[in-house]
């Protein structure tokens, strides 16, 4: 588990967890750019704050960002209520 992200994992039946994650939220500070000037020093590495910090994954979307908290929690109880197993 990572500082800045939560994720939900389903379980095999024989009770052991699954390594891949169903849902995931994450809070990304920067946005890490790699480029390459070709003056002879190789990969270079910019950050800058990032506009959309927060994001949610899932196996059923690409992965959507989003610029404030709220909206992002929702997405993320809303995939999870919708992946839960139904009893």
């Amino acid at each position: 588990m990572e500082e800045n992200r939560i994720s939900l994992h389903r379980f095999f039946k024989n009770g052991k967890l699954r390594k891949g994650c169903d849902v995931t939220m994450g809070f990304d500070e920067f946005v890490v750019e790699l480029f390459d000037d070709f003056d002879g020093k190789g990969l270079q590495e910019a950050r800058r704050p990032s506009k959309r910090p927060y994001n949610v994954s899932s196996a059923s979307f690409s992965t959507r960002t989003f610029q404030d908290l709220l909206p992002a929690i929702a997405l993320f109880l809303e995939e999870a209520r919708r992946l839960a197993p139904k009893r």
